[in-house]
Formats: structure tokens, sequence, C-alpha cells
């Protein structure tokens, strides 16, 4: 069969075969990007729903937490009260003590509480002490004014009751004072407006939803039904009113709340996109079928006036000419061809141009060589003469020039091993130390087993000119200058530390040295060579106080990443 429909697709005409391709190159990734489509905004408006309940969900618990630590801190406020626990715990009251504490102490406190929150209705003391009843404030615990929870066991936790039939909700919690006995009963109780306390969960969301809060102990606090019954029985319709519940929310006094809300509007904007998805699908499969016939009517007809040129071309003519003068694609591609031969023979004169430019460099390379051996000569001499002469300054002198240069030139190498490295900057700080008339002490800490590790050169010798310039040469009271040189090995990584006791640098100006600067051009250097050598593998920090000194770490891997090796030659 597949050989069948090949051989007769072979035997098609070439406008027919272009037609025929292009239609179904076109309507299968047409299909697949309109199911893809459709799921992936099917999936993004899911989500959305999602997300919204979630938020209506977070919005109706931080609506009531934020009231119930309200009336937590309140109630702990209280039971907490220094002046109101000591005057309680007197054992007997006269009526005097009476009027003095519910006129100085338990009235002003408890309306001091109560004034800020409009939704606390009342605060009441409930206790067995011997003492008369008190408006609301005060009540003394009898038969007649038993509440339910007087028989649970004190606790110091905040609960909850709702009386059902006066529809009061409340929160309370046991007041414990000195010197009473263990069948002394005290409660504090906020009586709460479930109206001021439930009001703003009606407009949580302008879809239908139901919204239940249950009390520790399983009592309905609020219920809102927001569902009629014909929603409830839709939840498996594909178009409807579904619904998205997951499991209640435990809030922090365990008051658990179960919402409930539908998905309609999910559902809706669902079948307006397949709809629609439809409608563009059709509408462009017909405008694909169109525009395949056009390319094809287009396409082929100069091709065939082209093969017809060709075939009246015999073996000795086939070579590009300037024959073919139209600006369509096929003269575009022609030019663009020539553009390109054109390019070639000027790039292979390039090489050779490069070749002859690299040879000179090289030959300058070694010119460039023949005048550091002179200098190095010179100040050999210079040292000789000096030790003639027994001047022994002058032959240190020349000794540290000479070692310097000859580490930094490195015969030309970008690279050296860190000990060659430490020894450079060892010597620039010597150097500086004659320089300044040995004002400042040079303490170094190395690492002893410190190995050959490879690194590029001259990345510390700028840090000590300028713990030197920039740090010492500014101290103003009497403390003698200390330059510190440390390298440590840790964890297969080189930590390099230049540490001076200056003055230090100010926040502002350790901002500053972060920055690229034609000002900082020596730190600006070293980060840019950090990052062309190491990558993100190295790191640079300046740690600085004012009156403390300043500090540079470097951290640096033990060897150079690997595309980088060929540059740094074994030292």
């Amino acid at each position: 069969m597949l050989r069948k429909i090949n051989r007769c697709f072979k035997n098609f005409r070439f406008q027919k075969k272009i037609a025929l391709i292009s239609i179904l190159s076109s309507i299968i990734p047409l299909i697949l990007l309109t199911f893809v489509g459709v799921y992936i905004i099917q999936a993004f408006i899911q989500q959305q729903e999602k997300s919204a309940y979630s938020d209506n969900l977070k919005s109706i618990s931080y609506q009531l937490e934020s009231k119930i630590h309200t009336y937590r801190d309140s109630l702990l406020f209280l039971a907490n009260n220094t002046a109101l626990t000591q005057e309680l715990s007197s054992q007997h009251f006269s009526n005097f003590d009476q009027y003095y504490l519910f006129q100085n102490t338990i009235v002003p406190l408890f309306h001091s509480v109560r004034f800020p929150q409009a939704d606390i209705t009342g605060i009441t003391l409930y206790t067995t002490i011997d003492l008369y009843n008190h408006g609301q404030y005060v009540k003394k615990i009898t038969s007649d004014t038993m509440l339910p929870f007087f028989g649970e066991r004190p606790s110091t936790e905040i609960r909850t009751y709702f009386d059902e039939e006066r529809e009061e909700l409340s929160f309370y919690t046991n007041l414990f004072l000195k010197d009473h006995t263990a069948d002394s009963l005290n409660y504090i109780v906020l009586t709460i407006d479930r109206a001021a306390l439930f009001n703003n969960l009606d407009a949580v969301t302008e879809e239908p939803y139901d919204l239940t809060i249950q009390s520790e102990t399983g009592q309905i606090l609020y219920h809102s039904d927001g569902l009629t019954n014909q929603q409830i029985r839709q939840k498996q319709l594909l178009v409807g009113s579904a619904i998205i519940e997951e499991e209640p929310v435990l809030l922090t006094n365990h008051w658990q709340v179960v919402f409930v809300k539908t998905a309609q509007s999910f559902f809706s904007s669902l079948l307006y996109l397949v709809s629609a998805a439809l409608i563009i699908f059709v509408f462009v499969l017909v405008i694909l079928i169109l525009s395949s016939w056009w390319l094809a009517k287009t396409v082929v007809q100069p091709i065939n006036s082209l093969t017809q040129q060709m075939a009246s071309l015999s073996m000795d003519q086939l070579k590009i000419q300037h024959t073919y003068s139209s600006r369509d694609e096929i003269g575009q591609l022609y030019n663009n061809f020539q553009k390109m031969l054109d390019k070639i023979a000027e790039l292979i004169t390039e090489v050779y141009e490069a070749e002859g430019k690299q040879k000179k460099y090289e030959l300058r390379a070694l010119q460039a060589q023949i005048n550091p051996h002179f200098f190095y000569n010179s100040l050999a001499l210079i040292s000789n003469t000096a030790t003639l002469s027994g001047n022994q300054e002058i032959q240190e002198m020349a000794q540290l020039l000479s070692r310097f240069y000859r580490l930094s030139l490195n015969q030309g190498s970008s690279g050296l091993s860190a000990r060659k490295e430490l020894d450079l900057t060892i010597t620039y700080a010597k150097i500086q130390q004659k320089m300044h008339h040995h004002s400042f002490d040079l303490v170094l800490e190395i690492d002893p087993d410190l190995d050959e590790y490879p690194m590029i050169n001259l990345l510390l010798q700028p840090f000590v000119e300028n713990a030197v310039f920039h740090g010492i040469d500014h101290i103003e009271d009497s403390r003698r200058g200390i330059l510190t040189i440390r390298c440590l090995k840790d964890d297969h990584r080189l930590r390099f530390e230049i540490q001076d006791n200056g003055p230090g640098i100010s926040p502002e100006q350790l901002k500053q040295l972060e920055q690229p600067s034609d000002k900082h051009y020596g730190i600006s250097n070293v980060r840019q060579r950090l990052a062309l050598y190491y990558g993100d593998q190295a790191s640079l920090s300046i740690q600085s106080e004012k009156g403390q000194g300043t500090k540079v770490i470097l951290l640096l891997p033990s060897a150079l990443p690997q595309k980088q090796n060929p540059l740094v030659k074994n030292t």
C-alpha cells in the first residue's frame, strides 16, 4: 500500500506535489497547535481559578486570624495583669476594698481593653472569690450565673464558647491567683459581637460559595449558604457550576474553616475557548489551502522556465555567468553566492597577511626578550659595584629590583606558579619598605605546604601598592604600620589576603571600588582578568572599617580552567 502511494506521489506534477506537501505540512502542526493551545489555556484558566480560590481562603483565614489574635492578646493582657492579680489575691475584702477594687482597677482596666475594640460587647470576671456582683464587670459564680464551661479543667489556653440560644460568642481563659485554694475558679470572659467578627466574610467573592466556620468543639459559629441544590448536583458536569472544595483550614485557635466555591466561570471560559478554537481552525485551514495553491502556481512556473533554459545548455557552458538579471529570490541567490565567493577570496588574503604579521610579532617578542637581559645585567653590575664599595642598602635594592622585574616579566608569559606570584609580591613589598625607610613592618603568613599551583601573574601587587600608599601612608597617630600578606590552602582553593592597619575605607568608598572606574584602574584590571581567566570560579572582596584598616581577600581555584591552561606556562 505504501509503495503504491509512493509511486503515485512520484508521478505527480511538481505543482501538485508542492500543494499536497504544503497542505499536509500545515494542517498537522495546526491541529497540534490548536490542541496544545487549548490545553495550555485550559490549564492556565484552571490555575487562575485555583489561585483565586486559594486567595479567597487566605483572605478569610487572615481576617479571622487577625481578630482572634486581638481577642487573645486582650485576654492574656488581662489574665497577666499584675495589679489585677495582686489585688484579687487578697483573702478578705471589706466593702470599701471592693468599692476601691471595682472603681480603680477592674472597671478602668476592662474599659481600656474594650474601648478601642468596638466588636467586644462585654468583659466579665466570673469568680468564686467573696465579691459582690458589679454590673457586667464582676459576677460571682452561682447556680444562676453558671456557664457550661465552668466545669472544665482550669487552663491558661484561650478557649471559645458559643451560646446558640442567645447567639453569643465568648472567648475565655482562667485567671490564676496566689494563695487561693485549688477549688477557687476565676474566668475572664470576652463577649464578642458575631456580626462584627464575621461581617466582612459576605463579600469574599462575587461567585456563589458556601462558608462554614466551626469552633474547636464542633459548634457552627458562622454559615453562609450561597450554593443552590442545582449547582451542587451539577458538580460532575463539564459545563455548569462545578465545585471547588479542599480540606478544611485549621486556625491557630483550632477553628475549622470550610470553604466551598463554584468554578462556573472556568467552564464557561473553556466552552468559549473551544468554540473560538474551532472557528479559528476552520478559517485558518481555508486560508492554508488557498495559499498552498497560490504558492504552487507562482513558484513552479519560474522553475519550469529555468528548467527549460538549463536543458538548452551544453556541458561546455556549465559555469556561473551574469545571465540572470531578475531581482527575485533566484537573482538574490546568485548575487549572494557571488558575494560569498568574493568573501572567501578576501579571507584567504587576510589569512596570508595574518601569518606574515604573526611572524613579525614573534620576531618582536624575541627582540623584547633581549632588553630585559640588558636590564638585569645592569642591575647586577650596580649590585656588584655596591658590594665592592660596601653600600649594603644599594646592593639589596638592586637585587630586589632585579628579582621583581624578572618575576613580573616572566619571559613574556601571562601565568606563573602561586609560589612565584607570592615571591614577586613579597619582593615588591620589601622594595616599598626600603623606599619608606622601613617605616612599616612586613608580616608573612604563608602555608608551608603550598604546592606549585598555576595562576595568572600580577594579581596581588596592585593591592600591596594600595595598602602602602592609601593605607599605611595615611596613619596619623603614633601607630607603626603593619602590612600582612597571607596565603592559605582551603578546600581545594587558594586564599590570598592583603591587610593593612591604616585608617580604613568608608562604606561609600567601598561601593565605588565595586564599580568599574578609570580612577581605580588597578582594581578594575584585576577584576577583568579574574573574569576572563576564571569566570565565576574566583572571587574578590574588600573588607574595611573606619580606623581598623583594610583587608583584601582573593579566592582562586587550585587550577586554572581547562580552556585557559594553554595560556599558562609551567614555571
